[in-house]
């Protein structure tokens, strides 16, 4: 941790190290995937500045990143990303062939030429699939074009060299700026404590730990108390940089749960599974922090979205959850994290909120933004400020 100024705090992520399956751990597998795309499209513009990303719609015309002109009569290189992290055997060579096909015909059928045609893939090939890659390419010389492999070693190689520092620092050691106090009133998020533990007493996600024998939930319930109130926050202030780190983080805790579960059913066959729970939160305490930094927000903040997803039956803590959820007794409520359709803005404690569809309540001038949570979707919470709406660096 090196301190800026005295209104900054500058937080390292990573250690600088090239590691392309560090992509899968940091972040889950999906966005990992799409996060190697953008990746290889910065180490193309590294060489080609005026290369460009297609897409899905629903196709992307079997390119990730191309250089030339997609018109008719055009010609254009071609990079095609794969996260092939853990495996490369049939179903990864099958997609392959795939992702070829599908740019040879997009080309056939808009009229351009395909010049290239480059792999892209993070990771280095042993001595078979060496020979699968060789014989490959020899099997289409007649397409006439020219194939390319950018494997692990040639992505590192690339980022090591002059003037790729930038790409390499923004995948494998990025610095995120934390807002801090400096005369400005621009503070890290505050925590909120709950008064009432039995607020949540008919939330589905505090009926999902007792059906996995959780019986202590305090911790849950401010965790999830907090984590509604950083959601409507910005949602209400719509800021699209933070609206998109949200949602990224969403993602990354769906994708934490899901491969513990994942695992945690292949361990045993009981219903309960021992230690899910546990090693999903453990997770996000020490893998999310520069999800929790790039908001302003606590590691909390990221256990509360998790039972944002327990509560809205997207996830639970044994294995026959969906039953759990189907079976309980009220209806879904629908929790602000999911709601959409917001109204006017209006300025309340130096915080815009939204003041449409916040269920029959009205923002008055005098009410703060934790206020008005606690008296509509909430319930009754302590009547403490927000803290003020901080700038947006994005």
């Amino acid at each position: 941790m090196s301190t800026g100024t005295s209104s900054t705090t500058l937080q390292l992520v990573g250690n600088g190290a090239i590691d392309l399956a560090s992509l899968k751990s940091r972040l889950g597998a999906e966005t990992a995937r799409a996060e190697f795309e953008k990746l290889i499209e910065d180490i193309v513009a590294l060489k080609h500045p005026d290369v460009r990303a297609v897409r899905a719609n629903p196709g992307d015309w079997g390119i990730d990143a191309f250089v030339g002109q997609l018109a008719e009569g055009g010609s254009v290189m071609v990079w095609q990303a794969k996260y092939y992290i853990d495996d490369f055997d049939k179903t990864q060579k099958d997609d392959v062939t795939r992702s070829y096909n599908a740019a040879r015909a997009a080309a056939a059928a808009e009229g351009y030429a395909l010049d290239s045609w480059t792999l892209c893939i993070p990771r280095t090939l042993d001595g078979p699939e060496s020979k699968w890659w060789a014989n490959w390419k020899r099997n289409r010389a007649k397409d006439g074009v020219h194939f390319g492999l950018m494997d692990e070693g040639e992505i590192r190689r690339r980022l090591m060299a002059p003037g790729a520092e930038h790409v390499r620092t923004h995948y494998f050691n990025p610095v995120i700026v934390i807002p801090r106090d400096g005369g400005h009133g621009v503070t890290e998020r505050a925590m909120h404590e709950l008064d009432d533990e039995a607020q949540f007493d008919d939330a589905l996600f505090v009926r999902q730990m007792e059906a996995a024998n959780l019986l202590e939930t305090r911790s849950a319930r401010e965790a999830f108390y907090n984590a509604e109130i950083l959601t409507q926050e910005v949602e209400d202030k719509a800021v699209p940089a933070e609206m998109d780190r949200l949602r990224r983080w969403r993602m990354r805790v769906d994708s934490t749960w899901s491969t513990a579960f994942n695992s945690a059913c292949e361990a045993g066959t009981d219903d309960r599974l021992p230690g899910l729970f546990q090693k999903v939160m453990d997770a996000i305490e020490q893998r999310h922090v520069d999800e929790a930094a790039s908001l302003r927000a606590s590691v909390i903040h990221g256990m509360g979205l998790m039972h944002q997803r327990v509560d809205n039956a997207r996830a639970g803590w044994v294995r026959d959850w969906r039953e759990v959820a189907a079976s309980h007794d009220a209806a879904p409520t629908k929790r602000q994290s999911e709601r959409g359709n917001r109204g006017p803005v209006t300025q309340v404690d130096d915080e815009e909120v939204g003041v449409g569809n916040l269920g029959d309540a009205t923002v008055g001038p005098e009410e703060s933004v934790s206020t008005v949570i606690g008296n509509t979707a909430l319930g009754t919470a302590a009547s403490s400020a927000a803290e003020p709406a901080g700038g947006d660096d994005a």
